[in-house]
Formats: structure tokens, C-alpha cells, sequence
């Protein structure tokens, strides 16, 4: 009998026609090595749905870091080392883990194996310990997790077959003094989430923030190499939707310590070093530091001597600063403050005076806007002045003088004093100061 089908949901809420494609939120990361595993490339196979570009972006991003997939003739290919990571029926994050631990230390296979095993699955202990993985390596041992230690040596022995020339004893759990390894393994499968911590909190190297709960023993260590966040599905593929996600933070559900000497020894080739120039607010001053920084982590810094950096550059970090801090820094006077109102009235006045014949006679804006947005290019009014000045203290009157009264050419200089002079002698024969500031300006006191 025929009928109404009424179907219902909460207020807020968008109803589908039909459920998305799964490609269109998955992690392509896995099917793309696949892709280039086969010799094909996603542009080229025959869709039901297109994979979206950016996810797909994403996937070669990962890939490239992994050292699965290299660029060659404008076309993704994979490597060798790719066509190692696809005979693993692991997330290409994973197998990069796994392959790799042996090359660090032959006894660190098995470990990876249980973390790879670890990160596929649902967590242990979700609930009843904090984020350190090393729990969950430990909680291996106990009688329910027998299909995870059957799943770590499955790993273990797939791994074994795919090493060559690599010979090894039979599957172990790790001891405890190489589960101190865990962090620098996760720091291979999830570079970008190599952790540094920051007030209550941690900076990722992707330039995120993550946290853990404040009471979590973790929240003491310095660096992190963090496999799960909650950023989006965080089981079944160890990949999160924080690999795509820009901005914002999230909080850290597992993760290791990772120790300043395992960071140089595996990523050293992303370490960099920079002589940092810039103006400090608190102190009104330039300063220089030394970084050590891998990506938007900075693993040291020290105080650089401004005497040993280029002048030039010294020169345009106080410039910077001067911006910052807008023209109320300046140290103006009230005779100088008196001059740019006389220059700005006779502005005013003459706009058009000398502005054919003779463009150098005519007067110049000197407006506070005026000469903060010129002091935006390299050679302006106030650089000449500016030489062996590091701090906003040293810029006295007399050079913010000197540098106004460079913007007037010859023969603006006189006229000023002749169109607008500084004092009039009234009938009485006073001679008394003209305030050019005054509202509505002295536009009536003199004619030219």
C-alpha cells in the first residue's frame, strides 16, 4: 500500500541525498603510493569520483617527505624505497617507520613493529593512562592484547622479508630501555608532529599548537614526536586530518619523548641555522639571535653582538620598528612640531607652486601618515640619520631635526621662514611666537 516516508533530524543538522564518496575525506596518501606503485598516475585512471585536489596535494606532500615518491620530468615516481614501503600492508607513514628502524639499529625492528601495530589499532588504554605510547608497549605484555603482539610480529617478519640481506632473531616485545626509543621512531612516521614545548602547551613543526591535559606526565618533556592528535580519524590509517588541517591546535592523545640528540642525528638535513634581526617592543631596541630551527620549531637560540651584523640590515629592523610603533615614538619638540604644521599650512596654500616648472620647489607632505608610509622604502628621510643607532632611546631631537629639515630643498627653507615665520612683531613692538597648531591653523594672522 502506498504511503509517506518521513525522515527526520535535529535542527542544524544537513541531510545528505546520499552518503559522500570516501574518497572525498580519506587520506590518499596510501591509495597514491599505490597509484605510482603501479606504474600509473591519478590523472590518467578512469574515476567513478575524483580524488580532490587538495587531498590529493596533501598525499604528494606526504610522500615526498617520506622519501616514497620523487619529482622527475613534472611527474610524481616512485622510489625505491616506495616500492619497499607498498609490499607493507601498513599507511605509507608506518612502513617508512618500520623500514627504517633497522637501518638506525638492527634490535629497534621489533619495536617499531609493535608501534606500527599500535597506531593501527584502537587505543589500550583510551581512558585509563595519558598520552605516552611507551604505556601502551608495556601494556602489550598483559593477556588481551594477544591480537596486537600476533599483529606486531606479522610486521615484523614481513618487514624481515622485504630488508635485504637483513637477518634477525624471532619476534620480541622490546625491553624497556629500547621503548626509550619510541619517540625517535614516531618523529620518522610524523615528521611535522616533532613537538616543542611552548608556556602550557606545544608548537608542532607544521606551526600548529597541541596540548596535552595538564596533568599528564608527558607535559615536562621539552620535545615530542606526537602519532595522534584529535584532529580528525586517528585510528586504522595513522594518518590524522591534522596533516591537512591549517591552523588551530588540538590535543595531543599519544605521543613519546624525543630527545635533542635522536633530532639532530634523523633530521638533522631539515635543521637550519639563521642570524635573526628584529625590533623588540619590550625593550624598544634591535636585537639579534642565532636560531637552530627545524621548520617552525626553534631548538636554540643565543644572543648575537649587533656590531658583527650588516648595518644595512641593523638599520632596516629599526626602521620596522619605527613603523610599529607609529609616530608618536618619534622624539618631537614642539618647535619641530611647530615647523611640519608651518610646512603643512603652506602646503595647503601653494599646492600647485612649482609643481610644472620646478617639481623641487614645491612643498612637501610632511603629515605624520606621510612620512611614516615613506618610511617604508629603504632610502628614505630618516635613513640617512640613523647610522650606529640600535635602540629608540639613542634617537635624539637633534637627528629628527636634522632629518626634517633635509625634506625642505633650497630655496623652501627661506621662504618658510618668509611665508610662515616662527614669530610676528605685533604694534606694540612685541615680538611674539605664532602657534601654528592651533585649531583652524594661523591662516588669517598673514598674507603672502
Amino acid at each position: 500500500e502506498s504511503g509517506v516516508c518521513c525522515r527526520l533530524w535535529h535542527t542544524g543538522e544537513i541531510l545528505l541525498p546520499h552518503p559522500r564518496a570516501e574518497i572525498q575525506d580519506a587520506d590518499l596518501a596510501p591509495l597514491l603510493l599505490d597509484i605510482l606503485a603501479w606504474g600509473a598516475q591519478p590523472e590518467n585512471l578512469p574515476w567513478l569520483t575524483p580524488p580532490p585536489p587538495p587531498a590529493l596535494a596533501a598525499a604528494k606532500r606526504t610522500l615526498l617527505a617520506l622519501d616514497a615518491a620523487r619529482e622527475e620530468h613534472e611527474r610524481l615516481v616512485v622510489t625505491p624505497h616506495g616500492e619497499r614501503m607498498a609490499r607493507l600492508p601498513l599507511h605509507p607513514r608506518l612502513a617508512h617507520m618500520v623500514l627504517c628502524a633497522p637501518a638506525l639499529n638492527m634490535a629497534l625492528l621489533p619495536l617499531a613493529a609493535c608501534l606500527a601495530a599500535l597506531a593501527e589499532e584502537r587505543d589500550l588504554l583510551r581512558g585509563r593512562a595519558g598520552a605516552d605510547i611507551r604505556l601502551r608497549l608495556s601494556a602489550l605484555k598483559e593477556g588481551n592484547a594477544a591480537r596486537l603482539r600476533r599483529s606486531a610480529e606479522q610486521i615484523y617478519r614481513l618487514a624481515l622479508g622485504i630488508i635485504p640481506g637483513r637477518e634477525a632473531p624471532s619476534f620480541r616485545l622490546p625491553a624497556p630501555e629500547e621503548e626509550n626509543e619510541a619517540g625517535a621512531l614516531l618523529s620518522l612516521a610524523w615528521p611535522e608532529r616533532i613537538a616543542h614545548r611552548r608556556g602550557s602547551g606545544y608548537l608542532l613543526a607544521c606551526g600548529q599548537g597541541a596540548a596535552l591535559l595538564p596533568d599528564d606526565p608527558l607535559a615536562k618533556e621539552e620535545f615530542l614526536a606526537v602519532a595522534e592528535l584529535d584532529y580528525g580519524p586517528s585510528r586504522g590509517t595513522g594518518f590524522n586530518k591534522g596533516d591537512n588541517a591549517a591552523g588551530g591546535g588540538g590535543r595531543i592523545f599519544l605521543a613519546a619523548p624525543l630527545d635533542m640528540e635522536s633530532l639532530r642525528d634523523l633530521h638533522g638535513s631539515r635543521i637550519r641555522e639563521e642570524c635573526a634581526l628584529f625590533w623588540d617592543a619590550s625593550s624598544q631596541s634591535v636585537q639579534s639571535r642565532r636560531r637552530l630551527r627545524l621548520d617552525a620549531l626553534t631548538l636554540e637560540e643565543s644572543p648575537l653582538r649587533l656590531a658583527d651584523m650588516p648595518p644595512e640590515e641593523v638599520k632596516a629592523a629599526l626602521l620596522r620598528g619605527l613603523r610599529e610603533a607609529g609616530p608618536a615614538c618619534l622624539p618631537w619638540t614642539d618647535e619641530l612640531r611647530q615647523r611640519q604644521a608651518r610646512v603643512l599650512l603652506l602646503r595647503d596654500l601653494f599646492p600647485a607652486k612649482g609643481s610644472a616648472d620646478d617639481p623641487a620647489c614645491a612643498w612637501p607632505d610632511v603629515s605624520d601618515a606621510a612620512l611614516f608610509t615613506a618610511l617604508e622604502e629603504p632610502q628614505n628621510w630618516l635613513s640617512p640619520f640613523l647610522d650606529g643607532i640600535t635602540r629608540l632611546a639613542q634617537l635624539t631631537p637633534d637627528r629628527l631635526e636634522r632629518a626634517f629639515a633635509a625634506l625642505l630643498p633650497w630655496p623652501l627653507d627661506r621662504r618658510l621662514e618668509e611665508l610662515a615665520p616662527r614669530r610676528l612683531t605685533v604694534p606694540s613692538g612685541s615680538s611674539v611666537a605664532v602657534d601654528y597648531r592651533a585649531e583652524g591653523g594661523p591662516v588669517e594672522t598673514f598674507a603672502p
